[in-house]
């Protein structure tokens, strides 16, 4: 009999639970019903994100988690000063102290998601909280800490934060007067880089030099022979398929310490994930050839379609490569800037200088020659 009643009584807990959470999920979608035109409104107000009533005053139990989770999810995918004005209303409205307190949870699952937020909305003043996160006994909030410091520093701001802390520095003797840095490549929701090829890391005070390059697998990297003394600065490169052709991306790091004989630890490279070929566009068109390219005699084939566009200061860089004999290339998350592009296709070139001042997609077509 016992037995009995301890199962309909888990039964019973169980089913309120679940009711709970149904009853749950009904409610905040309401409340993000009543909170969306007020943050609307703050997103139009560019020199004040602050949130207005019923969030500043009279807000109900709850309230706090259900405009926070709303302004992490509504902002994913977006770039420029969309992105820019939800990250601000995250930092004005205190979202973003909030979660740096939780990096000291008793909770490691709450210390981990409060690291994956600060990254996620570019929270530059938590990045003291991360650098110490790096040292977490929980192996899920150092790699969350270190993805977040690593997406802060594709930005430039980041960068500048960036030599307010120390990665974690390992003695090595085997590396003699030189140095060496690992690291990881992540996705930009969070997830490490697994099963890619292409993937690499170098110097920049190298780039062009026999001077070795550290190979990318599923466990991370590990450069060797890095001058140690000044700042060194990283270039990685990472290669991804999106339908009938693939996308190689360089991200870069700079000011990053190397000390003699140590490694130096946790330098890790945000790469974005493309789902589609129609996933953040920013620039596509036609290239345009004379003539029909010859065919590769080594492969009995016409050869591929290339695109590459650079910023001149060299901190962004992306490369279109077609899988196919295609006349079209498409471009993805170039953000507004100088740069240099160049095309190939066959035996016909291109090459420009470019300026790119809009965030919404760009038709360009290449005429080569």
């Amino acid at each position: 009999m016992l037995p009995g009643a301890l199962l309909g009584a888990a039964v019973a807990v169980f089913l309120l639970w679940q009711l709970g959470k149904f009853g749950w999920r009904r409610y905040a979608a309401a409340r993000e019903e009543v909170y969306q035109p007020i943050i609307l409104m703050a997103i139009a107000m560019e020199m004040m994100r602050r949130l207005g009533p019923p969030f500043s005053e009279g807000r109900r139990l709850g309230d706090w988690t259900i405009v926070e989770d709303a302004v992490v999810k509504w902002s994913k995918g977006l770039r420029g000063y969309a992105r820019k004005a939800f990250c601000d209303i995250f930092e004005q409205n205190g979202f973003g102290e909030y979660e740096a307190r939780r990096l000291h949870s008793l909770s490691r699952g709450a210390r981990a998601e409060a690291a994956r937020r600060l990254g996620q909305m570019l929270a530059f003043k938590a990045a003291p909280d991360l650098l110490q996160a790096l040292e977490d006994p929980c192996a899920e909030v150092r790699r969350t800490a270190s993805w977040a410091l690593a997406n802060m520093s594709q930005c430039d701001e980041a960068l500048r934060l960036a030599t307010t802390g120390k990665p974690r520095i390992c003695k090595d003797e085997d590396l003699g007067r030189n140095g060496a840095v690992s690291g990881r490549f992540y996705w930009d929701d969070g997830e490490p880089v697994i099963g890619c090829v292409g993937g690499n890391v170098q110097s920049m005070g190298s780039l062009g030099s026999e001077s070795p390059r550290a190979p990318y697998e599923d466990s991370g990297y590990r450069l060797n022979g890095v001058s140690a003394g000044a700042p060194a600065a990283l270039r990685a490169k990472l290669r991804q398929f999106v339908g009938d052709y693939s996308v190689v991306v360089y991200r870069t790091r700079e000011n990053v310490l190397v000390r003699m004989g140590y490694i130096t630890e946790h330098i890790d490279f945000v790469f974005p994930k493309y789902l589609s070929p129609d996933d953040r566009i920013s620039i596509m068109g036609k290239l345009v050839v004379p003539a029909p390219p010859k065919e590769d005699p080594a492969r009995n084939r016409i050869p591929e379609a290339w695109v590459s566009i650079h910023s001149r200061d060299a901190s962004f860089g992306m490369e279109y490569r077609s899988c196919e004999a295609v006349s079209s290339y498409r471009l993805h998350d170039v953000p507004p800037g100088d740069y240099h592009i160049r095309a190939a296709f066959g035996e016909y070139s291109y090459e420009a200088p470019l300026k790119v001042s809009q965030t919404q997609p760009m038709v360009l077509d290449l005429t080569l020659k």
